[in-house]
């Protein structure tokens, strides 16, 4: 009876989109992001970041563009929470400056409303 019940709420889990550690699955837009930001990727930073004024845009995409090229270390999902269509989620990206000197954990806060980022932290 008890391996039905530890069954049952396992693949109520899984099949509901969550994980095994109870906390909602890493968001495909988030990850994105992400991965565009690293590679240094202003076209499809443009594409996923939440809707801004055109100037305040503009002056990101160029301040990414221009940055020096810090070498990722680690990239870790921490997790988030959801309610309806509104979800917020955690990631810190590990850094290790150009010349290998310094190393800095940067935290990234996500709002996703109906799988669309409209607010980067």
């Amino acid at each position: 009876m008890l391996v039905g019940y530890a069954m049952s709420a396992f693949a109520a889990g899984v099949i509901g989109g969550g994980s095994l550690t109870g906390r909602p699955a890493e968001p495909v837009e988030t990850r994105a992001y992400l991965d565009a930001l690293v590679d240094r990727d202003v076209t499809r930073l443009a594409q996923l970041q939440p809707p801004a004024d055109l100037g305040t845009q503009a002056g990101q995409l160029q301040q990414a563009d221009g940055a020096s090229p810090w070498r990722t270390k680690a990239l870790t999902y921490l997790g988030g929470a959801t309610l309806g269509p509104v979800g917020v989620y955690l990631y810190v990206l590990d850094v290790m400056s150009p010349d290998g000197t310094s190393e800095q954990t940067v935290p990234f806060t996500f709002t996703v409303v109906e799988k669309k980022i409209v607010r980067v932290q």
